[in-house]
């Protein structure tokens, strides 16, 4: 069990270190698509609500996904998959006959997969005794704060923005770089 703990911490560290670096990283090349390729800008623009789906559902796969099966937690992982689908069978039709608008529905399953991301590692986060709240809150204001601002920023506005608040999250989260870099070099070595 002591194991388990010390391998879910080193994942939960990497993840929450690394994947947030995606949206940093997409900025800039957005930038180079858009001067490259200008008749795909909306489907550029339409990568800012899709990009945060592939962070968390990627964070779902690669560590709630995992420990629910290792953890012999399937019928937990169904019933939240479950759910996840009802919840967004209901919004993306909300969004579609409601609202009427395709950034809405997409915007919905971003809510939808993020929400099944969150409440997976609370869970998963309470039956190895570990606290994760902290580091989820940082984690949704880095993807809100990347999401405002590649929609509604011009690209280098966008990029330093998202760059200072993912430096202050770094900042935050020093001790889980030490320990990431550590890590690395263990590897390495």
């Amino acid at each position: 069990a002591d194991a388990q703990n010390a391998v879910y911490r080193g994942m939960r560290n990497a993840l929450g270190i690394l994947l947030p670096a995606v949206y940093l990283a997409f900025i800039p090349a957005r930038f180079l698509l858009m001067r490259w390729l200008p008749q795909y800008a909306m489907s550029l623009q339409a990568m800012i609500l899709m990009l945060p789906i592939c962070v968390y559902d990627g964070k779902m796969n690669l560590l709630c996904n995992t420990y629910f099966k290792v953890l012999r937690k399937e019928r937990l992982l169904l019933t939240i998959n479950l759910a996840s689908m009802l919840a967004s069978v209901l919004l993306c039709a909300i969004a579609a006959y409601g609202v009427r608008e395709i950034d809405a529905v997409v915007l919905s399953c971003v809510m939808v997969v993020a929400g099944r991301s969150v409440f997976s590692e609370l869970r998963l986060a309470g039956m190895l005794g570990c606290h994760v709240g902290t580091k989820l809150i940082q984690e949704g204001a880095l993807t809100m704060i990347f999401l405002l601002s590649a929609w509604f920023l011009p690209s280098a506005a966008a990029f330093l923005t998202y760059l200072a608040a993912y430096s202050i999250y770094l900042l935050a989260n020093r001790s889980a770089c030490t320990s990431l870099a550590g890590s690395v070099r263990r590897l390495l070595h």
